[in-house]
């Protein structure tokens, strides 16, 4: 992707997300896909360009310092006490 593009889609980005208290991955992908559409609309040549969505949600989620944690599993259950 082309590094001002992307620079620029970040931007916009930002600018939506940033009235938003709680940011989950699910808000930043949704947001991603409406400036995109929008961009597409304004800009008819954007669809020819080539859009990484996966990687600008994971640069926006480190900008706005979204955490995901990783699925664990308990595999020793000897001391584990069931909760549900």
């Amino acid at each position: 992707m082309n590094i001002e593009l992307e620079k620029k889609l970040i931007s916009i980005v930002m600018q939506f997300l940033e009235d938003i208290e709680i940011l989950t991955p699910k808000i930043i992908r949704a947001t991603i896909e409406d400036v995109v559409n929008i961009q597409r609309k304004i800009y008819p040549l954007w669809d020819k360009k080539e859009l990484d969505k996966e990687r600008l949600a994971r640069e926006i989620e480190a900008l706005c310092n979204v955490f995901v944690p990783m699925i664990s599993i308990v595999d020793d259950t000897c001391d584990h006490q069931e909760w549900l």
